[in-house]
């Protein structure tokens, strides 16, 4: 982004910041911002000072996101990304009918901005499906953290599962990912059973849709979209507490 990139040196240098490097792009829906500074002298003035004359340039808040060598080199890098607008609270329940449970669970922040929520459940119960589970959730936490898109993530992981040879293994992906700028939730399902997202006293639900991955040649998640307000809560669930649910409203 040139002229981004313009007005951010143009920032800096009325400010007495002396850049080297100055590079902008546009990633996960917001501004980032990289820099080479010259003259360093303490990490905390450096911080202060770049992140004011950057969000001036840029017409919105910026954050730091990493900085190295700030008062001991004769320059130091530092990335900066449009901050956060909303903020996450996670919680997890779990119960197996053995000794071990078949689910696997992540939720962390990306390095492009967005916050993923995955529940996957392994084929049966016990440790081999808490392999299967664990397994489809460290890869999917690394490829997405490597900055691949959603359909080369779910392929490859597919295609992997396909490999095993000699052993039926799938599991179910349900997948949550928010974008703490505008407050928008994309839901991919493969597999997974309803999510449901709590607003006040209304409750709407995220119907479930197509096969577990590892099954066929090709995997066709069904994905869908929201808008989410302040407070709102995300609720996911793997296929035991679904048949309780069902059971109890049978009842």
């Amino acid at each position: 982004l040139e002229s981004v990139e313009e007005k951010v040196a143009a920032s800096l240098d009325a400010a007495g910041i002396r850049v080297r490097e100055v590079c902008a792009e546009s990633a996960g829906g917001g501004l980032v911002v990289g820099l080479k500074v010259s003259g360093c002298k303490r990490e905390q003035d450096c911080r202060r000072s770049v992140e004011r004359a950057v969000s001036a340039a840029c017409g919105v808040r910026m954050e730091r996101l990493d900085q190295h060598g700030c008062g001991t080199q004769k320059s130091c890098s530092l990335r900066l990304a449009q901050a956060h607008r909303y903020g996450v609270l996670t919680g997890v329940a779990q119960a197996s009918k053995g000794e071990v449970s078949g689910d696997s669970h992540s939720f962390q922040g990306l390095k492009d901005g967005r916050y993923m929520l995955m529940l996957s459940d392994g084929m049966g119960s016990g440790e081999a499906a808490r392999r299967e589970s664990t397994a489809t959730v460290s890869l999917t936490e690394n490829f997405f953290q490597a900055g691949f898109g959603d359909g080369v993530v779910f392929d490859t992981i597919n295609r992997l599962l396909l490999l095993k040879t000699g052993e039926e293994t799938f599991s179910t992906v349900d997948l949550c990912m928010l974008d703490l700028k505008t407050g928008s939730a994309e839901f991919t399902k493969i597999g997974a059973e309803s999510a449901y997202v709590s607003t006040g006293s209304e409750v709407r639900i995220v119907t479930p849709g197509s096969l577990p991955i590892g099954i066929l040649d090709e995997v066709r998640p069904v994905t869908s979209r929201m808008a989410l307000r302040e407070g709102d809560m995300i609720v996911m669930v793997s296929d035991g507490v679904s048949s309780a649910i069902r059971t109890s409203a049978a009842e």
